[in-house]
């Protein structure tokens, strides 16, 4: 017998998103709900798990809703990401696919969260590239990335999705 937990495969579908002022918004995720980094925080962006019989744009679509309030139009498929990680007692391989979706500025709508968002995600802020490259109290971000990429994606979105790492 292994002593190798159990890797449950987690498709996933996320969402560059940026406004009319070239800023990214990302939440931040409190891992202290998460089992293998509690008491850290990740900058990540909205999205999270696909649904069973759930198309990755379906889930987009549906993520983007729940945890902004926006309806709009994917744009087109960027990034993808693997990733491992424990949750609720669960070792996750979380494959990802990462959508740009251009917006105006907004105010984010909170009322479509669920209980876990609740939880889990800490707070939300728009970033600009400046702002992400500074990283003046050291945060994490998610890609790791992140800064670098974001300041690419404004230079030249990718013709095809490119595998971002961790």
């Amino acid at each position: 017998m292994s002593n190798e937990p159990e890797v449950i495969v987690r498709p996933a579908a996320r969402i560059v998103l940026i406004d009319e002022h070239d800023r990214f918004l990302l939440f931040r995720f409190d891992m202290g709900a998460s089992d293998d980094r509690p008491g850290r925080s990740v900058w990540i962006t909205p999205g999270g798990g696909i649904d069973p019989g759930e198309s990755v744009e379906d889930a987009a679509r549906r993520e983007l809703w729940e945890e902004t309030g926006l309806r709009a139009e994917l744009g087109p498929r960027i990034w993808t990401r693997t990733h491992r990680f424990t949750w609720d007692g669960r070792f996750l391989e979380q494959r990802e696919t990462f959508f740009l979706v251009r917006t105006a500025a907004m105010e984010i709508a909170t009322t479509n969260w669920t209980a876990e968002e609740r939880t889990a995600l800490a707070s939300h802020r728009w970033w600009t590239v400046p702002e992400l490259l500074a990283n003046p109290d050291g945060v994490y971000f998610a890609p790791r990335r992140l800064p670098e990429l974001a300041a690419s994606l404004l230079r030249e979105v990718p013709t095809a999705p490119m595998d971002v790492g961790v």
